[in-house]
């Protein structure tokens, strides 16, 4: 620790050097203002009087120090700013996103075209924008940590039961097949959040060639029939022959997750509609069912990752809340348009148009 006496000389030394170098810029100005003034008559053959020569002198020179000291002003001023700019850079490599620039920073010299304003305009710009997608990371971790959990409890808590309690051969079975099911749910949750990352990526390649989407559609409700069935649901398709240039596979995709959810959720002795046909440029598809419809609160919300309308209905049809996500993302890497008109009560359309060629 440094004493009073050490303190206080190294104060009077810091004093007498900033004085020192006060008469330094006095003297070197008051040189160049005496130097520039004896060049400038000379030039001009001008003759003047010791005194004159003297006070046209100091006059130059308190030019000459007004002019720096402008200089400076400015210089100071501009490397607040700086300071400001990197103190921000330095919070947002912190990952402390909500840091912001006042707009206000430059003062009088405000202007939307001054360079240090456009500067300070995209940052904070960009640091919200990376405000919020670390809500929507720490959103995506959180739901992804929930939709694994679930499962994962089911599958430890039945495989715990089994091991240590004395079961008869149905309860074995039961839960067993609890077990299954609840593997086959992560399962498909594993290999949903796989496809929508590689789609998102915008690594998954689009091989586009003639697709029939009459046949694909009506192989599609073929396929999914042990889900429809059961429920003894009445399909109705209508589809005109039609072809559009798409990529087979990931479109297939679509229509396979449009009619897993009508069915989903369409209770037993529903309707399911498909329909479509050309239009114009496009070909036009829509998938109606008599289900129990989606609140205006949740239509804007319902092409989210993970988001579920009705948290109460989907606990007994169970389900990722990735599969319209994925659907939207095929539908634009084709360049087409997908919309939802849907009514609590009065079932759900969804209406996609993919272009013809």
């Amino acid at each position: 620790m440094k004493s009073p006496n050490h303190a206080h000389r190294a104060e009077r030394w810091s004093v007498a050097a900033r004085v020192a170098i006060a008469l330094a810029a006095a003297f070197l100005i008051f040189s160049g203002a005496y130097w520039l003034t004896r060049v400038v008559l000379a030039r001009m053959h001008i003759a003047l009087t010791p005194y004159a020569l003297v006070m046209v002198t100091v006059g130059v020179a308190f030019c000459l120090v007004a002019v720096a000291g402008a200089l400076f002003a400015r210089l100071s001023n501009q490397r607040d700013v700086l300071d400001l700019i990197l103190d921000f850079i330095r919070q947002m490599a912190r990952g402390n996103f909500h840091a912001r620039i006042s707009p206000d920073t430059l003062g009088r010299r405000q202007n939307p075209d001054h360079p240090f304003q456009q500067l300070i305009n995209s940052l904070n710009t960009m640091a919200a924008d990376l405000a919020r997608l670390e809500a929507m990371r720490q959103e995506f971790i959180g739901n992804v940590s929930h939709e694994i959990q679930s499962p994962l409890s089911a599958i430890a808590g039945f495989a715990h039961i089994l091991q240590s309690q004395q079961l008869t051969e149905e309860q074995k079975h039961q839960y067993v097949d609890i077990i299954h099911t609840e593997s086959q749910r992560l399962a498909r949750l594993t290999q949903n959040l796989l496809q929508l990352t590689s789609l998102e990526s915008g690594a998954h390649p689009v091989h586009l060639k003639p697709v029939p989407i009459d046949r694909q559609i009506r192989d599609s409700v073929v396929a999914l029939e042990p889900l429809w069935s059961p429920k003894q649901l009445t399909l109705d398709v209508a589809v005109e022959p039609v072809v559009a240039q798409a990529d087979p596979d990931l479109l297939n995709q679509v229509w396979v997750n449009l009619l897993t959810n009508a069915v989903k959720f369409t209770p037993s002795g529903g309707r399911i509609r498909i329909e479509g046909g050309p239009s114009g440029d496009w070909v036009a598809v829509a998938v109606e069912d008599s289900g129990l419809g989606i609140s205006q609160e949740d239509l804007p919300r319902i092409f989210e990752r993970f988001y579920k309308s009705d948290r109460a209905r989907t606990r007994t049809t169970p389900g990722s809340g990735l599969g319209l996500a994925i659907v939207k993302k095929i539908v634009d890497m084709h360049g087409g348009r997908i919309g939802v008109e849907s009514e609590p009560g009065q079932g759900t359309r969804v209406r996609i148009q993919i272009p013809s060629r």
